[in-house]
């Protein structure tokens, strides 16, 4: 019996360190997952996708690493704790369960070694087991025997208190269920691989990022040595182009010189048509907004005393102040064309809106530029017109078709 019992015990024991070493890996296999888990965690709150640049990523991830780290040192140190919790009521519940079993086996097993001693004792004669104990026992066995019965019943005693501890030590605890945290696992280590790729897609940017910022630094100190070297012609080309404080471009500057000689000339000949009551001007105030000015019209009118719009000429009004630009260009033409002369000259149609008094000295203008070797060519309905001109070139229509004829008077 007292065999059996060390077997049992020993058998115990070998269980017991079998089960502690198997429960340290899988402590040191959780251990390393949670830190994972832990870390994939963090890395996904602590790099979001706005950090682009190279200086807010590397601030970023310092600023992760510190908390990563901070992290990991309270999941290590709660680990550590639930571990050596979950380790020493695990440890209680099998001592428990292993108490309660051995208790029961060895229950009975002394019921039965009790029957079967009995039985035997009965068999061999013996009245009971004090009279085969002292027929057969030896003192030195029976103190051998007593020794082992203290030692059982002070094991038991030991083992019936730890059980109560046990007891009071899981009291509120659960299980913790190991599938889900290798499954949770398996999404955290997935989920790691994805940031990894991001991170490597990331330094890839920064590295593309900041060889196009180094070439753009470059492109930038180029364009501002050109700006410089250009700045002159630059600003002469915004000054031609009308950015100045008179809204005008050099071509209009330009041309306003000349049209203030085109306009001096054709007063002459429009005072006169006019009796002396309008004089031509070009409008010289800059006009409203970004819009360029210089080159519109003005009449100033001798009766009223004040300016106003070439526009508001009537038809006739209109006709001699054109028939005077005309006459005028003509001359600054040949002025400043080193002596070429404009001999000919076209008038077509217009003559029809002069009234009398004004058709005659619009006459008499081209009649004086005709007397100055110059020859002029009206094209007219107008028979007033038509009966002071001694060379005519008549234009007949027909149902056949119209005819010309040379008419001189």
């Amino acid at each position: 019996m007292l065999k059996l019992l060390n077997e049992k015990k020993d058998l115990q024991l070998k269980l017991e360190k079998d089960f502690e070493e198997l429960n340290n890996k899988y402590q040191l296999s959780l251990s390393v997952v949670e830190r994972e888990k832990g870390t994939l965690k963090q890395i996904e709150q602590e790099i979001p996708e706005k950090f682009r640049g190279e200086k807010n990523l590397i601030n970023a991830i310092t600023e992760m690493e510190y908390k990563q780290t901070t992290m990991e040192k309270a999941l290590k140190e709660s680990q550590e704790r639930f571990n050596n919790l979950k380790l020493k009521y695990e440890k209680l519940v099998i001592e428990k369960e292993g108490i309660i079993k051995a208790l029961k086996e060895e229950e009975i097993s002394l019921r039965d070694s009790e029957n079967k001693l009995n039985e035997a004792i009965t068999k061999r004669g013996f009245k009971d087991l004090q009279d085969y104990k002292e027929s057969k026992l030896t003192e030195r066995k029976q103190e051998e025997l007593n020794k082992y019965i203290n030692d059982f019943n002070e094991e038991l005693k030991s083992i019936k208190d730890r059980y109560i501890k046990i007891l009071k030590d899981i009291e509120g605890k659960s299980l913790v269920n190991v599938n889900t945290l290798e499954n949770d696992y398996e999404i955290i280590k997935k989920e790691r691989e994805l940031l990894d790729n991001q991170k490597v897609a990331l330094h890839a940017k920064i590295e593309i990022n900041s060889n196009a910022f180094l070439r753009i630094r470059e492109l930038n100190k180029e364009i501002k040595d050109k700006e410089k070297e250009y700045s002159i012609v630059g600003d002469l080309s915004e000054a031609a182009k009308g950015n100045n404080s008179e809204r005008m471009t050099f071509e209009r500057y330009v041309l306003a010189f000349f049209f203030d000689n085109i306009i001096e000339a054709a007063n002459i000949r429009f005072a006169k048509m006019s009796e002396n009551r309008y004089e031509l001007d070009r409008i010289k105030q800059k006009g409203k907004g970004l819009t360029q000015s210089g080159l519109e019209l003005q009449v100033y009118d001798n009766y009223t005393g004040k300016y106003r719009h070439v526009k508001t000429l009537s038809g006739g009004e209109g006709f001699k102040a054109s028939l005077s630009l005309a006459l005028g260009l003509s001359d600054v033409v040949q002025c400043y064309s080193g002596g070429i002369s404009l001999d000919t000259m076209f008038i077509d149609e217009g003559f029809g809106t002069l009234d009398p008094e004004s058709l005659e000295n619009a006459i008499q203008c081209l009649v004086d530029l005709q007397n100055t070797g110059r020859l002029v060519g009206i094209i007219s309905h107008v028979p007033e017109l038509k009966e002071r001109i001694d060379a005519r070139l008549e234009i007949i229509p027909s149902a056949e078709g119209s005819t010309a004829k040379f008419n001189i008077l």
